[in-house]
């Protein structure tokens, strides 16, 4: 009897360490997931996957599929809305109906009440709208099939008492036909809500006639729009705010306080540039860098590429 009451004690206290240990497990995983950090490593990453940091590929015909498109580019921890609390901004492509194209979306996470959620989210794209027609058609996509030189970067800017999310695209299709695109505009994360603030939006043009419309926003919504510059704008008969390029982006910038640079030119991404155009008077943060970029120049006919991506954090 006392061999067995031994026995059953021993089954007794060998379950309790078990069930603790369980338990203990439970809390463990929990702990991981209360931080940003943990959130995004064991629920986000774990859930999407991550966007492969260096891709390359090889195309002889424009359907050639060769880049992954879909998962997490990275994340960065700041305080966006200034309010003295910080919150987690998570940048991932999403696919478009089908894995063969995505784009990139901006989401805004905080904690509430003890746990992690998403306020807000928006895709990567200048403003347009039916009245503003970006001449980037369909937005900005990441396709399986990507012959386009590109170059997609967000910064932080802080400028009395706004944190300014700066975002540029440059894009250069060059190897099966010719046409560009370049797009900037400021975000500002507000009232639990990412949105626009400036926005200097390709209007018009593919190959030439290229045309920016600048656009100001009041607390996210549209104040005013107006033809910046236009190519040839003084021969076809149109008004516009500036004379050339560099003085109308200039213009739209400095309504934020914010600088720029060289870089802040009409064809510098001809060259295959993927720096920013702030100044670094701004002293600003590169949170995300995305770039894509032709590494031969089509000898017989094949293109190759490389694609990385760079972020604040992964």
């Amino acid at each position: 009897m006392l061999k067995n009451r031994n026995w059953k004690l021993l089954l007794c206290c060998m379950l309790m360490t078990l069930i603790m240990g369980m338990s203990a497990s439970g809390i463990s995983a929990e702990t991981k997931t209360d931080s940003f950090e943990g959130y995004y490593k064991n629920v986000l990453v774990k859930k999407d996957g991550m966007f492969k940091k260096s891709q390359t590929g090889t195309m002889r015909t424009h359907d050639d599929q060769w880049m992954h498109t879909t998962g997490i580019l990275g994340y960065s921890i700041c305080d966006f809305d200034m309010d003295d609390t910080k919150e987690m901004l998570v940048l991932q492509a999403e696919s478009i109906g089908s894995q063969t194209s995505s784009h990139i979306v901006m989401k805004m996470y905080e904690k509430e009440k003890g746990k992690i959620q998403k306020i807000s989210e928006m895709p990567f794209q200048p403003y347009s709208d039916k009245k503003i027609i970006d001449a980037a058609a369909g937005g900005i996509t990441l396709p399986a099939a990507n012959w386009t030189e590109s170059s997609f970067i967000i910064s932080v800017v802080q400028k009395k008492g706004h944190c300014y999310l700066v975002c540029e695209e440059k894009q250069v299709w060059g190897c099966f036909a010719n046409g560009a695109a370049q797009d900037y505009w400021i975000l500002e994360y507000k009232n639990n809500k990412l949105q626009y603030v400036r926005s200097f939006t390709q209007t018009a043009g593919g190959s030439s006639d290229f045309e920016y419309t600048g656009i100001t926003f009041s607390n996210g919504k549209l104040k005013k729009s107006e033809l910046y510059y236009a190519d040839g704008a003084e021969w076809i008969g149109k008004k516009t705010k500036y004379k050339n390029y560099q003085q109308a982006i200039k213009g739209l910038f400095s309504q934020c306080g914010i600088a720029l640079n060289k870089n802040a030119t009409q064809y510098k991404l001809y060259d295959g540039n993927n720096k920013t155009i702030l100044a670094k008077t701004n002293k600003p943060k590169i949170l995300f860098n995305f770039h894509n970029r032709l590494t031969n120049k089509g000898n017989y006919n094949i293109f190759k590429f490389k694609a990385t991506v760079t972020a604040d954090r992964r």
